[in-house]
Formats: structure tokens, C-alpha cells, sequence
């Protein structure tokens, strides 16, 4: 689990960020970059009910989770990413779902060039 300073959890951080943020669209998944000032990169996740019953929305979050949890430095520091995922994340696999999160985060410039550069985008 991410520690509590890289997650994004109140109601007007999401307002902001999808406002004021660069919208990436993928198959699987959105996702919302905006600046902030802090030195690290900050996680949100929005499941919408949607997607599936609480189990599914549940474990859609926790895989996201560990993904950017495994891949955090990767990612440059200085951002608030809010991922959210569209219906066709249900059926889809963890790895998957890796090469969705790290392919929009390299349109998005917000990987190191090392990952940008890797194969699974």
C-alpha cells in the first residue's frame, strides 16, 4: 500500500485535478496528470459503480495500487495522477492493466526515461 502523503484523498484534490488536469484516454483505463507543488508524485483512483459490484471495484483498486506502488520510481516526482478505470478493466489481467498504466504515463511524460524507454509500453 502506498503511504498516506502519496495518496490522494480529499473530494477537492479530485475536483482540481480533473479540471485543471491533462486528460490521457486509453482502452482500459483515464488518466488525469496535474502539476502540484509537492516533491513527490501523489495516487488517486476512481472505480464507478459502473464497473461492477464492490469485489470487482475492490480489486481493480488494489491491483492499481500495487502497480504504482511497484513502478513508483518510475514515475517523476512533482505530479497528482487520478487513475480511473472504464469498464473493460473487469475482464482485464494485472499485466494488462501494467502496460495501460505505464504506456498513458509515458504520453503523459510523467515516466523517468529509463521506464519511457522500456519494452512493455
Amino acid at each position: 500500500m502506498l503511504k498516506k502523503g502519496r495518496r490522494i484523498l480529499k473530494n477537492t484534490d479530485f475536483i482540481r485535478i480533473y479540471r485543471r488536469g491533462k486528460k490521457i484516454n486509453g482502452n482500459i483505463l483515464r488518466l488525469y496528470i496535474y502539476s502540484n507543488n509537492l516533491n513527490l508524485t501523489r495516487f488517486g483512483y476512481s472505480i464507478s459503480k459502473k464497473v461492477g459490484k464492490a469485489a470487482r471495484r475492490n480489486l481493480i483498486k488494489r491491483r492499481l495500487r500495487e502497480i504504482c506502488r511497484q513502478n513508483l520510481p518510475s514515475f517523476k516526482p512533482g505530479y497528482d495522477v487520478v487513475i480511473v478505470a472504464r469498464q473493460s478493466a473487469v475482464s482485464s489481467k494485472y499485466s494488462e492493466l501494467e502496460n495501460e498504466v505505464l504506456k498513458l504515463s509515458s504520453l503523459g511524460n510523467i515516466l523517468t526515461k529509463e521506464e519511457s524507454s522500456d519494452k512493455r509500453c
